[in-house]
């Protein structure tokens, strides 16, 4: 696998869109959390997937020096948005970790957990957990996941950030393609495209398989200005992840 080095990830972590997506209700994907990151070097939110009442799964890149996180739940709407379009929940914590094995230039083992100690008020409607994969479990070829952020939609390198969840649908390819495609992965990671491309604030936001499954966690896109080129994702379901996952989580 090849490396990354350091000024491609700031490249690449400057592009802030989610392109050819549609509105979303936090009804529909009640498992999606949006992350607000404090004091860290790359980028100030992110997304994430509920999966305990005292857990979210999210992008290790997304806590890359960070010092605390506020969660968000239960809203269409991101963030401060949210008192003002329809409520949610807000839940500030210092509680977070990474995968041990995270690597900053290749993006391997980009997966990581924000606890929240006294536990999250999930209502079922709005803020529900979402199904993990057994382990060894992979995406397949041509399986249509949902892609949902908090993105702009504009393909451009607007900073300009969508208050409202958005949604897409992605086609998952094989590695042999995505090794083509990208700068290389590991059989930790999975690639797909679609008509939406991934960005900034979609990190950490949830790849959702059949029957609403957490199959990946976006990490980031190979070519942020052509959604030809495919998105990549952490696959859940690999050994080690869900091994770090089980640990963090206890599910």
């Amino acid at each position: 696998m090849m490396f990354l080095n350091r000024g491609v990830w700031s490249t690449i972590l400057n592009y802030n869109k989610i392109s050819g997506s549609s509105d979303a209700r936090i009804e529909n994907f009640p498992f999606n959390a949006f992350l607000h990151l404090y004091g860290g070097r790359q980028t100030s939110y992110c997304g994430g997937s509920i999966v305990s009442t005292k857990s979210v799964v999210t992008s290790a890149r997304c806590l890359y020096g960070v010092k605390r996180v506020k969660v968000s739940i239960g809203s269409t709407y991101r963030n401060k948005e949210a008192s003002l379009f329809g409520g949610g929940y807000e839940y500030l914590t210092t509680s977070f970790s990474t995968h041990p094995r995270y690597n900053y230039n290749t993006g391997d083992f980009d997966v990581g957990v924000v606890n929240v100690d006294g536990g999250m008020q999930l209502d079922g409607e709005k803020s529900r957990i979402i199904r993990l994969p057994g382990s060894t479990s992979d995406a397949t070829e041509g399986e249509v996941l949902t892609i949902t952020g908090w993105g702009s939609l504009e393909n451009t390198r607007s900073t300009e950030r969508n208050i409202s969840l958005q949604m897409s649908k992605v086609s998952v390819i094989t590695r042999k393609e995505c090794r083509m495609k990208t700068h290389g992965i590991s059989t930790r990671m999975f690639c797909a495209t679609g008509e939406s491309n991934i960005c900034t604030m979609d990190y950490g936001s949830p790849a959702i398989g059949q029957q609403f499954v957490l199959t990946g966690i976006t990490s980031y896109s190979a070519n942020y200005s052509d959604t030809s080129m495919p998105g990549v994702y952490t696959r859940v379901g690999q050994s080690m992840i869900r091994r770090y996952l089980r640990m963090q989580t206890g599910v």
